[in-house]
């Protein structure tokens, strides 16, 4: 079983800044220009065949990317699971980082410590969406053939967290995964071994305005 992992467009959440945990933000303009580029490659790269299921996280962001891939591949039912909403990020959600400095200065501070959104009141612990992500990719194994095609849209924050269950990362690691909007990433399953094929392709953003989430400082 293969499954491509599809981090959504940008939103306007990105366009602005903020840290968007739950907070459902819908696309922006260029997220909606991105999320036809993604769209129009994978209809080539469907051609052949469809995927044998199609994912997506109930929140704006990644439903309207969904939306727009689904018309592409000709795919009429989206299923969406609240499981593959992003990394819940507590009352920082909705926040820049100067504004979450101006009204949290010791928060931040213990944040920027450890990374972790447990560091955040209401966060969701990297140790608790490595558990998520390990639950929903061992029922994935178990609903599907082995042999089948998936997709799923989703967050960025999941998909890091989905990566580290298949590659065996604790999430005790300081390891950061880079998932640019609409970048695609391979995994695979066959029997009890796991794969990665290729992690954050945007190729297929090259006629798009495109820069990466990720710029080290």
């Amino acid at each position: 079983m293969e499954i491509l992992l599809v981090r959504h467009a940008e939103s306007e959440g990105n366009l602005r800044g903020v840290m968007q945990g739950h907070v459902d933000y819908p696309l922006s303009d260029l997220g909606r220009q991105q999320a036809v580029c993604v769209a129009e490659y994978l209809k080539t790269h469907y051609a052949q065949a469809a995927p044998d299921f199609f994912l997506a996280s109930p929140l704006k962001r990644a439903y309207q990317t969904a939306e727009t891939i689904a018309h592409a591949l000709s795919i009429s039912d989206i299923l969406t699971d609240a499981r593959l909403i992003e990394v819940s990020s507590g009352i920082f959600s909705g926040l820049t980082w100067s504004e979450a400095l101006e009204r949290h200065p010791e928060i931040c501070a213990k944040f920027k410590q450890v990374r972790d959104w447990s560091a955040v009141p209401e966060g969701e612990s990297r140790e608790l969406l490595w558990d998520r992500a390990r639950a929903f990719l061992d029922q994935i194994a178990a609903n599907h053939p082995p042999h089948s095609r998936g997709v799923m849209v989703t967050h960025g924050g999941f998909i890091r967290a989905l990566l580290g269950v298949v590659a065996g990362v604790s999430p005790a690691e300081n390891v950061f995964i880079c998932i640019d909007n609409t970048s695609l990433s391979l995994v695979g399953l066959e029997g009890a071994r796991r794969y990665i094929r290729y992690v954050n392709r945007t190729q297929h953003l090259a006629d798009c305005e495109f820069s990466p989430d990720f710029v080290p400082k």
